[in-house]
């Protein structure tokens, strides 16, 4: 019991840390969330004296040096919490987190019907009686989900010790099912997923999902991660060369026409709490629905490389094509030069043809040499016999 009060306020005092660290890049966290974490490390894990005295002191002096975002309100009830131990104060600070936590709204979730369950038997049928590929159009419309996990191990299953939520958003039926699984053991979590997998649907993620990818008996389940498409080039400054980065979901979403702005103060919230705030809720739906909006970016963006491919291709074999035809014809005028290297060909007498072209070969340089010898032998004759012939006809002196 020890070890589990200490593991809670470690978590508390290192998301105090991290928010007051200037080399580290710090992920965002909202007033509702930093609350239901201070809850999540004192119910039922009350801090000493000696402990809550230097923690209240680090939290006003982050809030003056504007680390921590949180109002006066706030602050005087995370106070009375740690100074005293009365359930009360504790009740109150839950109350008025729910208060504040309304400061998310997203118009695409207007028109979406979203249910919330922490039963089995309830999300399981549930999930057979909407998202099922009841028809055949449907089974190529697929599912998105995503999950968010907790701030402690949860069971001893090594892919899911952490896993308290699983949401999934359905275009066909534009339905959105926040299926609570945190109390649920390793025996409960493998019917989830053989649930999931007798839906006969394909799922769209963004990250590698342990609830599909992990094996066992029955093997993964298919599944896109759209991460894997979505690459940003950075400038590495150690190396001093380009390297590429998955990007994250809300940087991913924020270059879509759309330009939909994810808020991330919820992510390190605690997804293990009773009830669910309206924010909490907010934020699981939208980070499954920006999926579809996200899928719809990467098939287009598929397509036009598709396109450029197939451009490219073409070229290449159009230049390979005229490089062949270059080729041809160098090769035909080698073949019409003669031993000298002057040009010059000869075709044969023969009437033989050959797929309808007639046949040409180089000539004999031998031949070419004794015909050349006996040209020169008959006009040197000529030219004797022409001679003689003038002195016979030139008078005696």
């Amino acid at each position: 019991m020890a070890q589990w009060i200490a593991n809670r306020h470690r978590k508390f005092n290192q998301i105090l840390i991290e928010r007051n660290n200037p080399d580290k890049p710090k992920k965002r966290i909202g007033e509702p969330a930093l609350v239901g974490v201070f809850l999540y490390a004192t119910d039922r894990a009350r801090y000493a004296k000696e402990e809550w005295v230097p923690l209240v002191d680090q939290i006003e002096a982050m809030r003056k040096l504007g680390a921590l975002q949180i109002t006066d309100t706030t602050f005087e009830k995370m106070s009375a919490v740690l100074r005293t131990e009365d359930d009360e104060a504790i009740k109150e600070l839950r109350e008025w987190q729910r208060k504040i936590s309304y400061r998310l709204h997203y118009p695409h979730l207007k028109d979406l019907k979203i249910k919330i369950t922490k039963n089995k038997n309830d999300g399981v049928s549930f999930m057979k009686q909407y998202f099922s590929s009841l028809s055949h159009d449907k089974k190529f419309d697929p599912l998105y989900l995503d999950t968010e996990n907790a701030h402690h191990k949860l069971r001893e299953e090594r892919d899911f010790k952490r896993l308290a939520l699983i949401t999934i958003f359905d275009t066909y039926t534009s339905t959105v099912l926040l299926f609570r699984v945190h109390r649920f053991n390793d025996k409960e979590i493998e019917e989830v997923r053989e649930a999931l997998r007798g839906l006969h649907r394909f799922f769209v993620t963004f990250d590698d999902e342990k609830i599909l990818s992990s094996r066992s008996e029955s093997g993964s389940i298919s599944f896109l991660d759209l991460q894997c498409f979505c690459v940003k080039e950075e400038w590495n400054a150690k190396t001093g060369k380009k390297c590429e980065r998955l990007q994250s979901l809300k940087d991913a979403v924020a270059e879509h026409p759309l330009n939909i702005n994810l808020h991330k103060d919820e992510t390190m919230s605690d997804w293990t709490a009773p009830l669910l705030t309206h924010d909490q809720i907010c934020y699981a739906a939208m980070d499954a629905v920006v999926l579809h909006e996200l899928e719809k970016k990467v098939k287009s963006k598929e397509e036009d490389l598709k396109k450029e491919e197939i451009e490219r291709q073409k070229r290449e074999e159009e230049e390979l094509e005229r490089e062949k035809v270059r080729r041809n014809q160098f090769q035909r005028a080698e073949s019409r030069r003669d031993e000298f290297g002057k040009p010059g060909w000869r075709r044969e007498e023969s009437g033989n043809r050959e797929f309808g072209r007639e046949k040409f070969r180089r000539p004999d340089w031998r031949l070419e040499e004794s015909r050349r010898d006996d040209l020169e032998n008959a006009s040197q004759h000529s030219i004797s016999c022409v001679s003689s012939r003038r002195l016979d006809i030139l008078p005696f002196s």
